[in-house]
């Protein structure tokens, strides 16, 4: 049951095999390419087995030399597909969300080597009409790329990625703005929301210093109430003091006026 599970390529593999392609472009393009470029088969096949040693040392999963050159024709054909997409979605009227697809790093290498959008440029359709993967035209130049007998279907990705890529596409005739436009707008706004926030931010701030103030006014009050209450109470206690005082001298004078009398 372990030999039925279906092998992931990881990315780091991804990677490796993109990194040791890049400097290899004549293998890159295929056996056909690089016989009528002069690199012979023993040397492409060198080519290979050095990549399918380091793949597998960046593994699981493991896998022979013709495994891992289906792996790499189906990456190219996965590529050129959402390059068919893209463009696809860069012409389309119709209405709804973008749906540009993002490449990643090592998708972008693969493009730029193989000239994967000059071919798409060439092959795109008129504005409005249907985008259906048909064959690429037989090329009078033998050494040209082939990618003819590579599946489309089963393709693998990266752990993570998603082929989701829809292949036939009819665009709904409707004011769909183009990618720039749309990314144009969304600056705009962007640049509005920032404008409001920036001004709510400004009337907060004003809000909380005549908060602050309001609090410091309150403070000051309070302050001033306690200093002239603490200041009655010594004068109250001040006078009962007084108070006092004059009761003992009256008294004093009243014990004398006693005494006088009884000589």
């Amino acid at each position: 049951m372990a030999e039925n599970k279906q092998k992931i390529t990881n990315k780091k593999q991804f990677e490796l095999m993109v990194g040791i392609l890049e400097k290899n472009p004549t293998v890159a393009k295929g056996l056909k390419f690089a016989e009528c470029s002069g690199i012979g088969r023993g040397h492409f096949n060198n080519v290979w087995s050095d990549i399918t040693a380091t793949l597998n040392s960046a593994g699981p999963p493991i896998r022979k030399t013709q495994e891992w050159q289906k792996v790499w024709s189906d990456l190219k054909q996965k590529i050129k597909k959402k390059l068919q997409h893209n463009q696809t979605e860069a012409r389309a009227t119709g209405g709804g969300p973008n749906r540009i697809v993002i490449l990643s790093s090592y998708e972008e290498t693969v493009a730029n080597l193989l000239s994967f959008q000059k071919t798409i440029d060439h092959e795109g359709p008129s504005f409005g009409l249907n985008l259906s993967v048909s064959p690429e035209p037989q090329s009078s130049n033998a050494c040209e790329m082939s990618l003819d007998g590579e599946n489309d279907e089963n393709l693998e990705v990266a752990r993570g990625e998603s082929i989701d890529v829809p292949i036939a596409i009819t665009p709904v005739i409707s004011s769909r703005p183009s990618s720039r436009n749309y990314r144009h707008k969304l600056l705009e706004q962007q640049s509005d929301y920032l404008r409001v926030l920036v001004e709510n931010s400004r009337e907060s701030h004003q809000l909380q210093k005549e908060a602050l103030e309001l609090q410091k006014e309150k403070f000051i009050f309070k302050k001033e109430n306690f200093a002239r209450a603490e200041k009655y109470k010594a004068d109250e206690l001040q006078f009962h003091l007084q108070v006092l005082e004059y009761k003992k001298m009256k008294l004093e004078l009243q014990r004398s006026q006693v005494n006088e009398n009884r000589k």
